[in-house]
């Protein structure tokens, strides 16, 4: 098995690469999990330096998510940290991201090239779009009261309270 990942240790063939690996299906598993599991939702906790921002499968996962309806909510060290990263966010690009592993961003990026040739649409501006949209961006609906700190005081009790806290 190659990868920075721990595979489990039962007997199943692990496929990590081509037609037959688990990896590529993120996508369809995202659409799934959307129509099947009731209240099935993205939360996102990003880091005090976004570096979240610039990890393929991160941008892919996100973008993924409003394709297929699913409610996001994102959680943020603070808004001094969103507002010292937001010029920055304006320039975002998923080809300068990065993977672990050059197959995934080669995975990530053959996607993004279909996408943008059945569609006419350029992947940067759905995805800053997303993030920075003046009235339905997730950046921009981020509210104080959602914050890292809240987040980590909420831990004690549980998860369920910081889920219940980001959904109230």
């Amino acid at each position: 098995q190659k990868g920075p990942w721990q595979s489990c240790h039962c007997s199943t063939l692990k496929v990590s690469s081509g037609c037959s690996s688990e990896m590529n299906k993120f996508d369809h598993m995202m659409r799934l999990l959307s129509s099947e599991v009731v209240g099935f939702a993205q939360i996102v906790a990003i880091d005090v330096e976004f570096s979240l921002l610039t990890r393929v499968w991160c941008i892919a996962e996100l973008v993924m998510a409003s394709w297929c309806g699913m409610p996001q909510n994102v959680i943020v060290h603070s808004k001094e940290a969103l507002d010292q990263k937001t010029a920055t966010m304006e320039l975002l690009d998923v080809r300068r991201a990065e993977a672990s592993c050059p197959e995934d961003k080669e995975l990530i990026m053959c996607k993004v090239d279909t996408y943008e040739e059945q569609t006419g649409r350029d992947f940067n501006s759905k995805l800053r779009s997303l993030l920075l949209d003046e009235t339905t961006g997730l950046l921009v609906a981020w509210s104080p009261y959602i914050s890292i700190e809240r987040a980590g005081s909420a831990m004690d009790g549980g998860m369920e309270e910081v889920v219940i806290d980001v959904f109230s």
